[in-house]
């Protein structure tokens, strides 16, 4: 759209109507309108323009219906229509109950703090000159009830003119496509699809339906941001929702600008489609755990040394041996790379007395193998206390982590640190953790009554409070500081996401909640009575996690963590490191308070307008149309992969490895499918997130197996196999084979949404559960493995109303992580 021959008008920029006239309105861009007192700025009149209707950026009619074609004014319905703002007619823009409403002012609902919405027009009233609109594109009929039917609209609020723009859809990746002399071309009508199969040196006679052809706009897509190359899957999302595998020409969704809910900002396609991209590298890596282990090798150490090594070799083995289950069962295993340093004593002569293993790595047996090689020296100094801090000080130099990673450092020794040889202090250590978002744990593995002994304990406190309070006034002072310098869409953001979690922050160490352990950790009294935990918990103002255990001294050589204690505690640390990984713990009040503990997670690594932007409520505006590329459905990385990454599902890689961990390379009968479900199960309940021993499992049922992966209530209307006992998988008798190959898939797909479900811009209803369905169908017949499709319309019709309307409570299970 133009006000001149050489001035572009922004694609799907807001705007409002000043006059509309037969063939063309009159419109003044948003930016220059008061929308509080509803008044016109300064200077509007630089930014009016005029524009034909026929080329105003709006929509064409893309779905059709038979049974709710009603002809009345030349109008055919459902009709897509944006409800815009004019001026001139305020109260044009409430919705009524009635047609008649419309002349007596009774209205539902206001659309005054919205520039846009897009709805569909189902009937039209020609004495109020209104339309019946609603969210859904069909209903069965417009006497069908239905929330998303939301009354009626002035036809004077409402835009219905074509659109001649739009983004093409995106079948291939663009590294295929490039100096090809194939162009992507969408079409608003099925028929055109149909006609113009092939897109090789073709342009249609008629082109009316053709509402996209790449090869007219192939140099504006390589200079215009706003418009991308075709097939650059990472830069816009394409709707689901509107995918049709019946045929080979499917109808797609055309993607614009995303309007957010909360604050009205608008992102544009670029934008949008760069930042999603952004957030998805910083959370992958926060899916790197970097535990750095610095331990006390001096000769006080004598008694605990072997223990030590023990119990740290055992931790990192069971980590691994978690992460191989996690890989068995399907899943996305967090990756663990290990360090470690050896400190001992310090005099003049060798003043830094230290053994470290060169850098992080995910080679247990290198760690392990220097561990083996620590022994001790005895004092070089009169006092008892070591070289603590130098310990720390050359373990966070040494390996350097990235603060976008998880990072946890675990100080095992006895007593604390020598000052005769450093020059700082327990703030500056704690300076070094928090500049690179290091969590401090801290273990006294022995105690006798000394001075120094007693100064670990100290010392370990004033770290870890300090070091929560410095990452804690990190992340306030980027609040502000963005807050200070943002727009007033970036200040409401900050406010609506972030404010409750910032007003949380501790004034001081003081105010920071510590939490003593009341459980039985270990089995032994004195040292479960001394573990002191900070949680993490964004909303009580820890940004931070961390733990001390300090042993009380009474001079007896019984005053020590043994093998087995150590091996237990450093497992239940490894724990709650895991539930924060994964879960953050759950203590949240909301689906809406989780979302605001991922952004805060997030926020020291990226800006609020990326976060915003990806996490905040709303919904990018699209038009429907045909394709006539027809794309290889069966291709291994092709369809199924783009609609994984379109909905925000986890990682085409891990959707691979779910249907490979039931349907493995040599498949060669139900029978072995059988033995491969209660494989898969047991790996993912018994080792990955131990719900309970294997005894327990044997006798479990499988619906009660799936409720506890899913979150959903495991009852017989949800799940009609559910009655599957575990113990008769492998009686055909019991369970026959069709039903096995019904298992199988819907774990596929359940079970594939369990890593990504939080994000809750993906699409659930029964469509979008079908045309998954029919994608892993396809790509299993490719494979040679013939998989009956089955009746499920009433299992996924539950399944859709369950994301919609059980949100909030789905976000308690605990398996999800972002």
């Amino acid at each position: 759209c133009t006000k001149s021959a050489t001035v572009n008008f922004p694609f799907l920029k807001p705007f409002y109507v000043l006059e509309e006239y037969d063939n063309s309105v009159k419109v003044v861009a948003a930016g220059k309108v008061n929308s509080l007192s509803w008044s016109l700025d300064p200077g509007y009149q630089d930014s009016v323009f005029f524009m034909k209707k026929d080329d105003l950026l709006l929509w064409s009619n893309p779905v059709l219906s038979d049974s709710l074609l009603i002809d009345r004014c030349n109008v055919k319905l459902p009709q897509k229509a944006m409800i815009i703002k004019n001026l001139r007619n305020l109260e044009s823009q409430d919705i009524y109950v009635n047609p008649a409403g419309i002349r007596e002012g009774n209205y539902i609902s206001s659309y005054s703090p919205r520039e846009v919405e897009v709805l569909y027009l189902y009937q039209y009233d020609e004495e109020s000159d209104a339309f019946l609109c609603g969210a859904d594109s069909r209903i069965p009929s417009i006497r069908h009830v239905s929330s998303s039917i939301r009354g009626w609209v002035s036809a004077s609020s409402l835009a219905m003119w074509y659109s001649t723009l739009c983004i093409e859809p995106n079948w291939i990746t663009w590294s295929q496509r490039s100096g090809s002399d194939e162009f992507a071309r969408g079409y608003s009508r099925l028929y055109d699809a149909r006609q113009f199969s092939s897109n090789k040196y073709h342009i249609p006679s008629n082109s009316e339906g053709l509402i996209f052809n790449e090869e007219n706009y192939r140099a504006t897509i390589e200079e215009d941001p706003l418009h991308r190359l075709p097939g650059d899957m990472l830069r816009f999302q394409l709707l689901t929702r509107s995918i049709d595998l019946t045929n080979d020409f499917p109808r797609v969704g055309f993607v614009g600008e995303k309007i957010d809910n909360n604050s009205n900002c608008t992102f544009s396609p670029a934008e949008l489609a760069t930042y999603r991209r952004d957030v998805a590298d910083v959370i992958s890596g926060r899916q790197r755990n970097n535990i750095i282990f610095v331990i006390d090798g001096t000769q006080s150490m004598d008694m605990a040394v072997e223990g030590v090594t023990n119990a740290l070799t055992r931790t990192m083995e069971l980590i691994q041996n978690e992460n191989e289950a996690e890989i068995a069962a399907g899943g996305s295993p967090i990756e663990y790379f290990f360090g470690a340093v050896v400190y001992r004593d310090t005099d003049d002569n060798n003043p830094i007395e230290l053994t470290y293993n060169g850098e992080l790595t995910q080679n247990r047996a290198r760690v392990v193998s220097d561990l083996r090689r620590i022994f001790s020296h005895p004092a070089t100094t009169p006092t008892e206390c070591e070289g603590v801090f130098l310990g720390i000080q050359t373990a966070v130099e040494q390996f350097n982590p990235n603060p976008c990673n998880r990072n946890y450092l675990i100080l095992l020794g006895d007593a604390g640190n020598n000052y005769d040889h450093v020059n700082f202090g327990t703030d500056e250590v704690a300076g070094w953790l928090s500049e690179r978002n290091i969590n401090f744990f801290s273990i006294q593995v022995r105690h006798k009554v000394s001075a120094c002994y007693d100064n670990f304990c100290q010392e370990s406190s004033d770290i870890l409070s300090n070091n929560i309070m410095s990452i804690s006034n990190a992340f306030k002072e980027k609040y502000n500081r963005e807050y200070r310098n943002g727009d007033e869409c970036i200040k409401s953001s900050l406010e609506y996401f972030l404010g409750d979690i910032y007003n949380a922050i501790p004034k001081s160490r003081n105010d920071i909640t510590t939490v003593s352990n009341n459980t039985s950790v270990t089995g032994t009294n004195y040292i479960d009575e001394n573990i002191e935990i900070i949680p993490y918990n964004v909303f009580n103002g820890s940004l931070s996690m961390g733990a001390k255990v300090c042993i009380p001294g009474s001079g007896s050589e019984n005053d020590i963590i043994h093998e087995q204690e150590l091996s237990t505690l450093l497992d239940f640390f490894l724990r709650n490191i895991n539930k924060y990984n994964k879960s953050f713990g759950r203590e949240y009040r909301s689906a809406d308070d989780y979302i605001k503990r991922v952004m805060a997670d997030l926020f020291p690594c990226l800006p609020m307008k990326k976060l915003a932007a990806v996490f905040g409520e709303g919904a990018q505006l699209y038009q429907e149309g045909y394709t006539a590329y027809n794309p290889n459905w069966l291709s291994t990385d092709e369809p199924l992969w783009q609609y994984v990454s379109f909905v925000n599902h986890s990682s085409a890689g891990e959707l691979l490895a779910n249907i490979n961990s039931l349907f493995s390379p040599n498949f060669s009968s139900v029978n072995q499918l059988r033995n491969q479900i209660f494989t898969v199960l047991r790996s993912l309940i018994v080792n990955r997130y131990r719900y309970l021993s294997p005894e327990e499992f044997n006798d479990t049922e499988i619906c009660n197996v799936l409720s506890l992966l899913t979150g959903l209530p495991a009852d017989r209307s949800n799940f009609d196999w559910c009655s599957v006992v575990m113990k008769d998988i492998n009686n055909p008798k019991r369970v026959p084979d069709e039903a096995v190959l019904e298992m199988a898939l819907n774990f596929i797909i359940f079970k594939g949404h369990l890593e990504s479900i939080q994000n809750k811009r993906a699409i659930f209803d029964v469509n979008f559960f079908n045309t998954y369905q029919n994608y892993v169908l396809r790509y299993l017949q490719k494979k040679g493995i013939i998989v009956p499709p089955p009746q499920r319309l009433p299992y996924y019709r539950r399944l859709a109303e369950f994301f919609s309307d059980e949100y909030q409570n789905y976000y308690q299970n605990p398996t999800f992580k972002y």
